[in-house]
C-alpha cells in the first residue's frame, strides 16, 4: 500500500475520482492533463481537472483538492471562475479532497467567499 501522503496527492485523487465517476454512470468524462483523453474546455482561463454529466443530465465541474493546494491563491481564483460557470449553466462544482479534509475545504471555500448553491465537497 502506498504511504498516507502518495494517497493524498493529486495523482491518486484524479484516477480515483475517474474510477468513481466512471462507475457512478457519468458520461461525456473530459480529464485535464491525460495525453489519451480530450481535455475540458478553459473557464475564464482555468481549464478543469474533470468535467462530466451525471445521470440526470446535469454538467458537473470537478476540482482534484490535494492538502497543499488549501495554500495557494490560484486555488481561489480557480473555484470562483468554477463556480460563476456551474451557476450559468446549471451545472454543479465538486471538490474533492483526501479523506478528513472537507473541514479544511469547507473553511477555505467560506474565507474566500466562494458561493456553495451549486458546490459540494467528496472526500477520495
Amino acid at each position: 500500500m502506498a504511504n498516507h501522503e502518495e494517497d493524498d496527492g493529486y495523482d491518486y485523487l484524479i484516477e480515483a475520482a475517474y474510477e468513481a465517476l466512471e462507475e457512478s454512470g457519468f458520461t461525456g468524462l473530459l480529464v485535464s492533463g491525460y495525453e489519451d483523453m480530450p481535455e475540458p474546455a478553459p473557464v475564464e482561463g482555468h481549464v478543469p481537472d474533470l468535467t462530466a454529466t451525471n445521470a440526470k443530465g446535469v454538467p458537473c465541474i470537478f476540482e482534484i483538492c490535494p492538502r497543499e493546494a488549501f495554500a495557494t491563491q490560484e486555488l481561489a481564483e480557480r473555484l470562483q471562475a468554477f463556480a460563476r460557470h456551474a451557476d450559468a449553466i446549471k451545472g454543479h462544482l465538486v471538490l474533492i479532497v483526501p479523506e478528513g479534509e472537507e473541514d479544511v475545504a469547507w473553511a477555505f471555500l467560506s474565507e474566500h467567499a466562494i458561493p456553495e448553491d451549486r458546490l459540494d465537497v467528496w472526500e477520495a
